[in-house]
C-alpha cells in the first residue's frame, strides 16, 4: 500500500483507502493486463496519483474505489504516535468482554497492512485475509497480539511457535470442549503435560478423550472405579453401607496415577502419569 512521510497528524485527517485498478501491456502487446493496487488519499484521485508512482511508468486506465470495510471490519485512519497509514480495526476491538467464549484472536501484519483475525474461520475467510495482507502464505505474515477467550490458556500454551492454521485448529477443539463442559480438564491435563510447543498443546486438544476428571469426593470415584469393573448402580447400591467406597477411591488414585492440578484432579487413561518417585511431583 502506498504511504507517505507525514509532517504531523493534521495531514493524515480524511485519508481513505482505495483500490486502484489500472492497466498494462502484456509482453507482446496484444492485449491489455488487467491489476490492482491498495493506495491511501484524501479522494480518488490523490489514491491514483500516489498508485502511479508506484507501478510501471506505461500503466493506464486509472480506476479508484473507496474501500470502507472488509470483512466486516471497519477501515480507521492510525492515531497520534503512529506511522500514516490504514489500520483494519474490528468493530469490538477494545472491548473483550464481547468476545465470543472459545475464540482464538490473532493480529497480523504483513508490510504495511494489518488485519485482525478472530478464530476458528473458515477457509474462505483464511484466503481473505491472506488475500488483504498481500501473501500467498501465513508463514510470510508477523503473528502480532493473540487473545484467549479463557484468559489463563495464554498463561499456560507456549505461543513462541504458534502458526496461523494450528490456532484455528485448537480454536475448534476449545470450542467443541466448551459445549462438552471440558474446558477445565483440558487445563488440566496441559498443567501436567507441559508441552513446550504450541503443536504439543494442540494435540493435547486433539487428544482429551485420553484424559479423565476426577470428582473430589473420594467415595465417588470409589464407585466409579467399581463401574469401571462392570458393576452397575443396582450393585453399587447393594453394597453401599457394606463397603468403603472412600478408601477405594483413595488406594485407586495412586494406582491410576490421578494429579491435583490448579483446575482439579486429572488422569491419563492410555497410561497413568508417572508416580511421585519418577517425576518428583506432588501425588496425592
Amino acid at each position: 500500500m502506498a504511504t507517505h512521510e507525514a509532517g504531523n497528524h493534521a495531514e493524515t485527517l480524511g485519508m481513505k483507502l482505495y483500490s486502484v485498478a489500472y492497466s498494462t501491456w502484456n509482453g507482446s502487446f496484444s492485449e491489455l493486463n488487467r491489476h490492482n493496487i491498495l493506495a491511501v488519499g484524501t479522494g480518488a484521485e490523490e489514491a491514483i496519483q500516489r498508485a502511479k508512482e508506484t507501478v510501471e511508468k506505461d500503466a493506464m486506465d486509472f480506476q479508484a474505489q473507496e474501500i470502507t470495510n472488509v470483512m466486516g471490519f471497519k477501515i480507521v485512519p492510525l492515531g497520534d504516535g503512529l506511522s500514516e497509514g490504514l489500520l483494519i480495526q474490528s468493530e469490538l476491538a477494545g472491548n473483550s468482554a464481547r468476545q465470543t467464549t472459545g475464540e482464538i484472536s490473532l493480529t497480523l501484519a504483513a508490510a504495511e497492512q494489518c488485519c485482525p483475525l478472530v478464530l476458528p474461520a473458515s477457509d474462505e475467510r483464511l484466503g481473505q485475509v491472506r488475500s488483504f495482507l498481500g501473501v500467498e502464505d501465513f508463514t510470510e505474515a508477523v503473528i502480532g497480539d493473540i487473545k484467549f477467550s479463557k484468559s489463563c490458556l495464554a498463561e499456560i500454551i507456549p505461543l513462541d511457535t504458534i502458526t496461523v492454521e494450528e490456532a484455528n485448529a485448537l480454536a475448534r477443539c476449545i470450542q467443541q470442549m466448551e459445549r462438552d463442559d471440558e474446558l477445565e480438564k483440558f487445563c488440566a491435563a496441559l498443567e501436567m503435560e507441559q508441552p513446550d510447543t504450541f503443536s504439543g498443546t494442540l494435540t493435547i486438544a486433539m487428544d482429551i478423550d485420553d484424559y479423565e476428571s476426577i470428582p473430589e469426593d473420594m467415595s465417588e470415584y470409589g464407585k466409579a472405579v467399581l463401574r469401571r469393573t462392570g458393576a452397575d448402580d443396582e450393585v453399587i447400591d447393594t453394597i453401599d453401607g457394606y463397603m468403603n467406597f472412600t478408601q477405594l477411591g483413595e488406594d485407586s488414585m495412586e494406582a491410576d496415577g490421578v494429579r491435583r492440578t490448579e483446575f482439579g484432579l486429572v488422569r491419563r487413561l492410555s497410561s497413568p502419569f508417572p508416580s511421585q518417585q519418577e517425576t518428583g511431583m506432588q501425588m496425592l
